[in-house]
């Protein structure tokens, strides 16, 4: 969780350093709030997400920070992280998701996106609707189809919970899957 939020402010202080360009100085004190991640404290990294959103509405890593700090009530939780996917989805517009299917992850643009996706498809997972979160996963697997985000190990997990051999047998037959060699994959 610690590297994942690292990572999340690296890239939220980027997307704020972007903004600044259209947000004038005003996003000037959340970029250098972001400067060194491990002095942050949730108070602030909270403080910093609504920053975000003031300056844009679509800031997905905010929606997603928001998530992952406000609590243990799922269907809030829930909440936050479909708000993050939409944000996501406007913020890259529809010619993104035609254009660059397979290869999301190489634009890193589309990282905070697929970061709320895969979340809001976990949180679905634990809050039983297993059917929606496993779409949203194979969905995830379609846009970016080397899987830089290790959805196929969720995945696999979910089939097997679910006794979907069949499609377990697929996952691991599919390339460039197929001749991985990690523990995870070879004894599944």
């Amino acid at each position: 969780r610690e590297a994942t939020e690292e990572v999340l402010l690296t890239e939220l202080r980027q997307t704020v350093a972007r903004m600044q360009a259209v947000a004038s100085d005003e996003a000037i004190p959340i970029a250098c709030a972001c400067d060194d991640p491990s002095t942050v404290s949730k108070v602030e990294r909270l403080k910093l997400a609504s920053e975000a959103l003031r300056i844009s509405p679509d800031c997905s890593d905010a929606y997603f920070m928001m998530a992952m700090e406000g609590g243990a009530d799922p269907e809030e939780q829930l909440k936050l992280y479909s708000t993050a996917v939409e944000a996501g989805e406007r913020a890259l517009g529809k010619g993104d998701f035609e254009h660059h299917v397979g290869d999301f992850w190489s634009m890193i643009e589309t990282r905070p996106y697929m970061r709320a996706r895969f979340q809001f498809a976990r949180c679905l997972w634990w809050i039983n609707r297993r059917d929606e979160a496993v779409e949203h996963a194979v969905d995830l697997l379609r846009l970016n189809k080397d899987d830089n985000q290790g959805v196929r190990y969720f995945l696999l997990g979910c089939f097997a919970i679910l006794g979907r051999m069949d499609q377990i047998e697929l996952l691991l037959n599919r390339s460039p899957f197929k001749s991985e060699a990690s523990p995870y994959w070879t004894y599944t």
